[in-house]
């Protein structure tokens, strides 16, 4: 083969029915097997039927053959669309003296395909492999290895490959357009989701509120009913205190008109008198025991009545008590329920939003963590600050203390007054 002359193989895994193309001068229905006898001195098939079977025979011994595989190509060789090269990526260059060969790899489908131009014999001396790392390298390989094709090819090869790019471009167009339809509708998501947690919030905050209303004009209601019934008891205790006094005081006035008329007939009658007198003490005496009998009688059925009262009072505390009990049961309940409800609306926010508003939620619990933390660290550094304060304003009275027992103590000796004066002299 001459310098001018290259051999494009486009290979599907499998080795089927493989034929060599070569520029113009080789003939795709009777392929010249030069190059695979060359090739691991491979038997020269009699006919292009067997030439798989005797590539299939040909088993690559140098690890950088393995690399690749030959591959058959379509009728218009290289410029094939399926197999062309600018669906084709760069993957390695091999050279020697007399030899050029570059590996291209398909980005859309498991393909290889192999260019290379020779001089003399290919695979005849060791191969040298370098690797192309850039994806720019792609280009300026292929402007090197493409220095053999005609002008009229390369136009084709790079006007194919700014239509390559015009359609990578398009499809990014296309993929960000999708990514901000897809934002634009998490953002709906996040819109109609934060309504709906500041309806519940409202709605939870007006519950309270309104709870809160019933529970203060529940205590309103029993605070005018004690005032009330504190209020009958004082005026009845004072009706009582009347009642009693007017009875002591008519029992007083009675007692005092019978003494002044026994009196009046013991002067005169005389003797008779002294019987009336006698009858008279023992009547006094008969009532004073009749009075105390009464007035110990009413104090027991008053404290009788007390201690039934206070039994009432105590009854009807333990109602309150429980009912305030029940009441606070049934809130708990319910905010319980209010809980399980948003529990659940929450799973169906987070089947709904799935990761992105997990994290965001993680986000602001987050910053809430840092606010709560921040809040904690400023409380610290207060209650450090106040404590600090607050020893050393008890220095400073411990000093002050300590000054003011300094001046009313003992008088000091003469080797501390001489002391005094050495550093006082000193210090000048």
């Amino acid at each position: 083969m001459t310098s001018s002359s290259f051999i494009v193989m486009l290979v599907q895994r499998g080795f089927s029915d493989v034929k060599l193309f070569n520029n113009k001068d080789c003939n795709l229905d009777k392929p010249s097997w030069t190059t695979i006898q060359q090739h691991q001195h491979a038997p020269k098939p009699q006919n292009s039927d067997s030439a798989a079977a005797a590539l299939a025979s040909v088993q690559p011994k140098s690890p950088e053959r393995d690399k690749f595989i030959f591959l058959k190509p379509q009728k218009n060789g290289f410029r094939s669309r399926s197999f062309h090269l600018r669906s084709l990526k760069c993957k390695n260059r091999l050279s020697t003296e007399q030899t050029t060969f570059t590996c291209f790899e398909s980005k859309t489908q498991n393909q290889r395909c192999v260019l290379f131009t020779s001089q003399d014999k290919m695979f005849s001396q060791s191969l040298k492999m370098t690797h192309i790392e850039r994806r720019g390298g792609e280009e300026k390989d292929l402007k090197k290895d493409t220095s053999v094709l005609s002008k009229s090819e390369t136009e084709t090869s790079l006007r194919e490959r700014g239509e390559e790019r015009e359609e990578e471009r398009e499809e990014e167009e296309r993929e960000e357009r999708e990514r901000e339809e897809r934002r634009g509708e998490r953002r709906e998501k996040r819109k109609e989701r934060g309504e709906r947690e500041r309806g519940e919030r409202e709605r939870e905050r007006e519950r309270r509120e309104r709870g809160g209303r019933e529970r203060e004009r529940e205590r309103e209601r029993r605070e005018r009913e004690r005032r009330e019934k504190e209020r009958r008891e004082r005026e009845r205790e004072r009706r009582e205190k009347e009642e009693r006094e007017e009875r002591v005081r008519g029992r007083e006035r009675g007692r005092e008109e019978r003494e002044k008329t026994e009196r009046r007939e013991e002067k005169r009658e005389g003797k008779r008198g002294g019987e009336r007198r006698e009858k008279r003490e023992r009547r006094e005496r008969r009532e004073r025991r009749e009075g105390e009998e009464r007035e110990r009688r009413r104090e027991r059925e008053k404290s009788e009545r007390g201690e039934r009262e206070e039994k009432e009072r105590e009854r009807k505390r333990g109602e309150e008590r429980r009912e305030e009990e029940r009441r606070r049961e049934r809130e708990k309940r319910e905010r319980g329920e209010r809980e399980e409800e948003r529990g659940e609306r929450r799973k169906e926010r987070e089947r709904e939003g799935g990761e992105e508003r997990e994290r965001e939620e993680g986000e602001r619990e987050g910053e809430r963590g840092e606010r709560e933390r921040g809040e904690r660290k400023k409380r610290r550094e207060k209650r450090r600050e106040r404590e600090g304060e607050e020893r050393g304003e008890e220095e400073r009275g411990k000093e002050k203390k300590e000054r003011e027992r300094g001046r009313g103590g003992r008088k000091k000796g003469k080797e501390e007054r001489r002391r005094g004066k050495r550093e006082r002299e000193r210090d000048r």
